[in-house]
């Protein structure tokens, strides 16, 4: 099933299944197999992948980790919380969890249970830098990154952001730059109701 699915680059039963090699004398003799073994409850997917991932990630050594967080939704009814390993110009997923929902926003409480999947495959020791859209520009969730798991991030934020610097809120809209020049702030603080200070934001103008 794996080499049908690496040779077709499909991971449905349609696609994969003229690469398998079987004594089957038709197509939904070895669909059957496969749901059969994918539905036998005594496999434990999480746990395999994890497994998996830790002997990838083990000789990680030294080198930055960037990880990546977003959501996917499938069908309008399902949302895919994940994270994964930037590598290469690509995303390997490590940790997921699929909320029943058809909006792509998610709690606070979800992000953080994905996130603390994704600890338990990750090499100890490892700087870690999360990289995620501005949909989670949230000020508890940089808390949570930076005071519980001891990580670095880099969110993007939308134009309507606010922030606190130099005891007065902005928006990110008044901030107007020039073609090619970029601006970094000093330490400010995000969030009117609760504020989170010592958060620094990164402008850019494209030329």
């Amino acid at each position: 099933m794996i080499i049908g699915m690496i040779a077709s680059q499909n991971v449905h039963f349609n696609g994969f299944g003229v690469y398998i090699t079987s004594r089957a004398q038709f197509a939904q003799s070895d669909q059957r197999r496969f749901r059969r073994w994918l539905s036998n409850q005594r496999i434990d997917v999480v746990s395999a992948h994890h497994a998996l991932v830790r002997q990838a990630l083990s000789e990680w050594g030294s080198e930055r980790l960037y990880l990546s967080l977003d959501t996917t939704v499938v069908w309008n009814c399902f949302c895919i919380v994940w994270v994964g390993v930037v590598y290469r110009g690509r995303t390997v997923p490590i940790a997921w969890q699929v909320v029943a929902q058809a909006s792509s926003t998610v709690r606070l409480w979800t992000i953080q249970r994905v996130l603390r999947q994704s600890v338990r495959v990750l090499p100890e020791g490892v700087t870690v830098v999360l990289l995620a859209d501005r949909g989670f520009a949230d000020g508890k969730l940089m808390k949570y990154l930076r005071e519980t798991l001891g990580w670095h991030f880099r969110i993007r934020i939308k134009r309507s952001f606010a922030f606190q610097l130099e005891g007065q809120w902005r928006k990110v809209s008044s901030v107007q730059l020039q073609p090619g020049q970029a601006y970094c702030t000093p330490a400010v603080s995000i969030g009117k109701t609760n504020p989170y200070a010592n958060v620094y934001l990164a402008f850019a103008h494209e030329q």
